[in-house]
């Protein structure tokens, strides 16, 4: 078959007016779960073509392109909730130039809402959670013209009934999924304002997240078990990537990095020992890290770690779910400047039970503990998520409000929770003064100076805080 894989535009989408600045001047990242899926179709013998939006000059023409001479087959979306507009209004052109094709949604929007992103778009079938197995079978029941039904982690329409087989199991062996056709993306395009090397790469080491954070829902489409790739698998495409791209610098997405510490330290000795000496940063938690696995990591090539610290307030941790404390954070930030690791810290701003008081104890945990960058956001309930069923269950949002959304209402993609004690228009007023407060300490920017390492990383740097500001 002959498919085209499109990654809708998050940059510039009116849903993305909260960050539209930061998001553009961020970067552009690989959209690795269509380059994985690429992959799988790739190894099945169908002629593939990605599409990345944002790393388009005029990705409408390219849409345009796939289209014609000959149509496509079929053509694959991915999509959030908050842009899954975009992704409607590329189908939308995609049915116009190429009735024939068929048109598969997948991602967390198709996840959360099968039935709704099939009744609210011109797609055809979606594809549920992880999506490698499944698009598999499918593609291979496509060009087969065989029935659907058999095929575990879908959702169809078949004429104006909508039908829906059982969720896959996630995946165990994750050595087993092919590395992502990168070569099918816009390598060239792809950047990080806090690199250390100009080229550099995402990478996912492993999947899952067992913890029950109540603003994220990973959980619903990686599952709760962690499931991690061998290390040899990782330094396997950490080598592909410097052989065949020149790239030495890898941002690894794990939820968390450091979940098996044993895992941690096979996978430190290993990369060491590989003579490929790369740059590399994780994701982790606060309560994962100690000096041991720290110092491993560090002596590995590891430089920066992005934490999500999202509170200085032990009972609004508590309301949040997130299972650290204050005390954890601190201890955490200690460790990382002892050891020489550069921290990131995240940080969530009107939470349930917030207030004044406690969003300013989140500011000073921030400024005590010295990240060298920090981005405040608001606690916003999206789909299947603990925060939005509680947010509904409080009279804080309609239940319906995110069908609407998809609908096309003109809604914020971005609500946050507008609280007796605390108005989301507080919410809005502090983030902008936590960010003031944060990035013009006349210490953060003599210790920013210190720490980069060439006059362009500090201009970087510098933009990046006053686009947030």
């Amino acid at each position: 078959m002959k498919i085209v894989l499109i990654n809708p535009p998050i940059l510039g989408d009116r849903v993305m007016r909260d960050f539209k600045k930061f998001e553009s001047m961020r970067g552009i990242y690989p959209p690795l779960g269509l380059l994985y899926i690429a992959a799988v179709l790739l190894d099945e013998g169908h002629e593939v073509r990605v599409i990345d939006c944002d790393a388009e000059d005029d990705h409408e023409a390219a849409v345009r392109g796939a289209c014609t001479s000959p149509s496509p087959d079929a053509a694959g979306f991915y999509s959030f909730t908050w842009n899954y507009r975009q992704a409607v209004r590329l189908a939308d052109l995609v049915k116009t130039l190429a009735p024939a094709a068929t048109t598969i949604l997948g991602g967390p929007n198709a996840t959360s809402f099968p039935e709704l992103s099939l009744r609210n778009g011109r797609f055809d079938i979606v594809v549920k959670s992880e999506g490698e197995e499944t698009a598999k079978e499918l593609f291979a029941a496509l060009a087969a013209r065989k029935p659907l039904d058999g095929i575990r982690g879908i959702a169809w329409k078949e004429g104006d009934r909508i039908r829906e087989t059982e969720n896959r199991e996630f995946i165990r062996d994750l050595d087993s999924v092919s590395f992502p056709a990168r070569h099918l993306g816009r390598m060239e395009r792809y950047s990080d304002v806090f690199a250390r090397d100009r080229k550099f790469a995402t990478m996912i080491a492993s999947r899952g997240c067992p913890f029950n954070c109540t603003f994220c829902d990973r959980k619903n489409r990686m599952g709760k078990i962690w499931r991690a790739r061998t290390p040899e698998n990782v330094i396997a495409e950490m080598r592909k990537l410097r052989d065949d791209y020149g790239i030495r610098e890898v941002m690894f997405f794990d939820d968390n990095f450091i979940l098996n510490k044993a895992w941690v330290y096979d996978f430190c000795g290993k990369l060491k020992a590989s003579g490929l000496d790369p740059l590399w940063e994780i994701r982790t938690r606060a309560d994962t890290v100690d000096e041991g696995v720290l110092r491993a990591i560090r002596d590995a090539g590891c430089y920066r770690i992005r934490f999500g610290f999202e509170s200085g307030d032990n009972q609004i941790l508590m309301n949040m779910k997130k299972g650290i404390t204050v005390e954890q954070s601190r201890e955490c930030a200690r460790l990382c400047h002892k050891i020489g690791i550069e921290m990131f810290g995240y940080f969530i701003l009107g939470a349930p039970g917030e207030t004044e008081v406690t969003m300013e104890k989140t500011l000073d945990l921030a400024i005590k503990i010295e990240p060298r960058f920090a981005l405040f956001s608001k606690y916003v309930p999206y789909p299947s998520t603990e925060a939005f069923e509680w947010a509904v269950a409080n009279g804080y949002i309609e239940k319906n409000y995110w069908i609407d959304f998809l609908a096309g209402r003109d809604l914020d993609s971005h609500p946050a929770l507008d609280q007796k004690q605390l108005p989301a228009a507080v919410v809005e007023k502090y983030m902008d003064l936590a960010n003031r407060r944060f990035y013009f300490r006349p210490r953060y920017i003599l210790n920013t100076l210190k720490a980069v390492k060439s006059p362009a990383q500090f201009w970087r740097y510098l933009r990046i805080a006053a686009s947030l500001v």
